[in-house]
C-alpha cells in the first residue's frame, strides 16, 4: 500500500534533483562570466580568462540541453566535468587559495552524490581533496602566477562566490532532508500498518487501545472495543485458495472502516482472521449498533464460501462496553471480547453478541443478555 506513496516521493525527489542541476548550471555559468568580466576589466583582452569563458559557455549548453528534456544523469557527469576541469585550471590561473574559484569545490562533492551515490560523492571528494592539495604545494612552492585582480574585486568574486555555493548547498541540504523525512513517514506508516489490509497492525492497536483507556479513565466516558472473526475462515481458505482468503480479509478490513465514520474511530487487524474497533466515547446501544451493521454489511457482500454453497462468509463479533472508571487493563477489554466472541461462535456464529459492564456494579458487572445468533453453516 504504501508503494505508489513512496514511488510518489521518489518521483518528487528525482525532479528536484533535476531543478538542482539545471540550477547549478545556470549558478555556474553566470559565475564564470562575472569571473570573466572582473579579469578582463581588470587587466584586459592581453591575459583572455579562457577556463571561465569556457566553463559559462558550455554550462549554457548544458541548461539548455536540460531544459529541452535531456537525460538528467548526462547533464550531470558534463556538469561535473566542467567544475572540475573549470575549477582546477581557473584555481592555477587565478591564484589558487588567493583567488575566489576554489569557493565553488563544496559543490563538486555534492552533484556527485546527486548524479550517482554516496560512493561517487566520496570518490569526488577525494579528487577535490588531491586538487587543492596540489594547488596548495605549488602556491607555497611560488609556481602559481599571482593574481592580477585587485583587492576590492577578489573580495566582491569571493563575496559572489560563497553566496551561491551556500546556496547550491542549502538547497541541496534541503532537498535531501525533505526527502528523508517524507522516507521516515512511511516507515511509520509501514509499522504500524497491516500490509494485506492496511488497516492498523496489533502493535498499533495496542498503543491506540493503551492511549483511549487513558482518556476514558480521565473522563469517565463510555470505551466500546468490537472484535470479529470471520466464520469458518479456515474452511474457506483450504477450499478457495488462500490468494482468495486474503482478498476476503481486505473485504471484511473494508467493512469495518465502512463502519468506523468518526476520526476517533481506530480499525485494526488483531492477528488472522480477527479484526477490531475501538469506539470512544460509544454508549452500549451505539456499539451493537455499529457491530451490527458491519455484520449485515458484510453479508451484503455476498461472498460464497464455495460455488456449490448458498452460505456467504458472515462475521460473529464480540463488542465490550465498559465505563473508563471501571477499566482494570487493556488485557480486561480483550478477554471480554473473546470471550463474547467465543460465546457467539458457540450458539451458532453470524452474530453478535454484546457485554456492558455497568457503572453501579463494579464487583459484579452487569453483563447484557447476547444477541440471537443465525447459525452459519458450511458443508
Amino acid at each position: 500500500m504504501a508503494r505508489p506513496i513512496q514511488r510518489k516521493i521518489h518521483e518528487s525527489f528525482l525532479s528536484e534533483r533535476r531543478k538542482i542541476i539545471i540550477a547549478t548550471n545556470i549558478v555556474m555559468c553566470v559565475v564564470g562570466l562575472i569571473f570573466s568580466i572582473a579579469k578582463i576589466s581588470a587587466v584586459g583582452l592581453q591575459s583572455f580568462p579562457y577556463p571561465a569563458m569556457l566553463v559559462s559557455l558550455c554550462t549554457l549548453c548544458n541548461s539548455i540541453y536540460l531544459l529541452r528534456g535531456g537525460s538528467t544523469q548526462i547533464g550531470v557527469a558534463i556538469l561535473l566535468a566542467l567544475l572540475f576541469l573549470g575549477m582546477t585550471a581557473s584555481g592555477y590561473n587565478t591564484g589558487a587559495f588567493n583567488g575566489a574559484t576554489l569557493i565553488l569545490a563544496p559543490i563538486l562533492p555534492i552533484l556527485a552524490i546527486l548524479w550517482r551515490s554516496t560512493r561517487a560523492g566520496w570518490l569526488m571528494m577525494g579528487a577535490v581533496v588531491m586538487v587543492l592539495g596540489m594547488l596548495l604545494l605549488m602556491q607555497l612552492r611560488g609556481i602559481v602566477p599571482h593574481n592580477v585582480h585587485d583587492e576590492t574585486g577578489v573580495v566582491i568574486v569571493r563575496f559572489i562566490a560563497v553566496v551561491l555555493t551556500s546556496l547550491v548547498c542549502t538547497w541541496a541540504a534541503w532537498t535531501f532532508d525533505r526527502y528523508h523525512r517524507e522516507l521516515q513517514k512511511i516507515n511509520a506508516h509501514q509499522a504500524s500498518t497491516d500490509h494485506l489490509t492496511g488497516v492498523a497492525n496489533r502493535r498499533s492497536m495496542e498503543k491506540s487501545l493503551r492511549r483511549e483507556i487513558a482518556r476514558a479513565r480521565r473522563s469517565g466516558a463510555w470505551l466500546s472495543f468490537v472484535m470479529a472473526d470471520v466464520d469458518h475462515f479456515k474452511r474457506y481458505n483450504d477450499v478457495n485458495g488462500h490468494l482468495e482468503g486474503d482478498r476476503c480479509l481486505v473485504h471484511v478490513a473494508e467493512v469495518f472502516k465502512e463502519c468506523a465514520t468518526r476520526p476517533a474511530d481506530v480499525v485494526g487487524r488483531f492477528g488472522g482472521e480477527e479484526f477490531i474497533m475501538l469506539l470512544p466515547e460509544t454508549k452500549p446501544q451505539g456499539a451493537q449498533h455499529v457491530a451490527d451493521i458491519a455484520r449485515e454489511k458484510m453479508l451484503a457482500r455476498a461472498i460464497p464460501y464455495d460455488s456449490s454453497s448458498p452460505d456467504h462468509v458472515s462475521l460473529t463479533l464480540g463488542v465490550v462496553s465498559i465505563r473508563g472508571n471501571q477499566i482494570e487493563s487493556p488485557e480486561q477489554l480483550v478477554k471480554l471480547a473473546d470471550e463474547a466472541l467465543y460465546e457467539g461462535k458457540a450458539k451458532g456464529r453470524n452474530c453478535v453478541v454484546p457485554v456492558v459492564i455497568a457503572i453501579e456494579a463494579v464487583s459484579s458487572p452487569k453483563i447484557a443478555a447476547s444477541a440471537s445468533c443465525q447459525p452459519a453453516s458450511f458443508s
